[in-house]
């Protein structure tokens, strides 16, 4: 009895140290003028622990903006770099993962049935020589952009 109180009180523990981690390494603040897109992304990646992971047809790099950020999370950052282009976001673990939003199609012609993007999901696992999982591998669908990191 005495040792399941101890591992739960580890656990809880360790949850909220977690937890304290993850919020004092996700605020950001920035103040840039007239700087490219990838050089916000740049500052980004030294003062936090995120990386980036893109194609450069997805992300205009070269277009400049001014940054002021104060105390933000990476949500907020990149809202404020992405909102109103054709660029979307997700986070896996420490990596933003940026991609060309999905081209939706309506169709106005009566005699047609609309187009509806068909989604694949994939699942496995990814292990080395050993026969141990990799964390973090990059996966590219064949002669696309679309892709994803493992966890």
């Amino acid at each position: 009895m005495k040792a399941s109180v101890l591992i739960a009180f580890m656990a809880i523990t360790n949850l909220h140290a977690a937890d304290v981690l993850v919020e004092n390494s996700a605020n950001i603040t920035l103040s840039l003028k007239n700087v490219t897109i990838e050089q916000v992304l740049d500052r980004v990646e030294l003062d936090t622990d995120y990386t980036f992971l893109f194609t450069d047809r997805t992300v205009d790099v070269d277009r400049r903006v001014d940054v002021e950020i104060d105390t933000k999370n990476i949500l907020d950052v990149l809202k404020v770099l992405f909102d109103g282009t054709n660029v979307q976001y997700s986070i896996v673990d420490k990596h933003v993962i940026l991609s060309t939003k999905a081209k939706t199609s309506t169709n106005t012609n009566a005699n047609t049935a609309p187009i509806s993007n068909q989604v694949n999901r994939i699942t496995g696992v990814i292990v080395d020589s050993h026969g141990e999982p990799i964390l973090g591998a990059n996966i590219l669908e064949k002669g696309t952009i679309n892709g994803t990191i493992t966890d």
